[in-house]
């Protein structure tokens, strides 16, 4: 726990009139949005589970092609890097096209990459007790 980090958080207005519990389940709470990388094997699987990947893998479109390469190199798509959202974005546009996927199955992928986060974890604290709140208000 870094302590300065966790006074330097308890400065903001937002926790001044919380009680240390209250203040603690208020960093933990989990409803930061955030990206995260997807998982090639996650994209894959559900594309099995909506019996598309065989089409995909067996087309000679090259859209097809394309994205059966990049599922093959990629082991992730790190979202967070604009060069490889991009790519992703790319491929599953060209496919889209190539109606291999429609638009529910792009929004599917694409939320892979959506997760929800605490402002703890946010700002490196991991998780924090009231006991710390109260120690870094002395």
């Amino acid at each position: 726990m870094d302590f300065n980090e966790l006074k330097n958080e308890l400065q903001n207005a937002q926790y001044a009139a919380l009680s240390d519990s209250a203040a603690a389940d208020a960093l933990n709470a989990i409803n930061i949005p955030t990206q995260q990388a997807i998982k090639t094997h996650s994209i894959k699987k559900y594309l099995v589970l909506v019996d598309k990947l065989v089409p995909i893998e067996e087309s000679l479109l090259p859209a097809a092609k394309n994205a059966s390469r990049a599922l093959m190199l990629f082991e992730e798509f790190d979202i967070r890097e604009p060069a490889v959202e991009a790519k992703l974005d790319s491929i599953l546009a060209d496919l889209k096209t190539a109606l291999l996927v429609d638009a529910t199955d792009e929004a599917i992928i694409k939320a892979m990459g959506s997760t929800l986060i605490s402002r703890a974890h946010e700002i490196n604290l991991g998780h924090v007790e009231a006991w710390h709140i109260e120690e870094a208000r002395k």
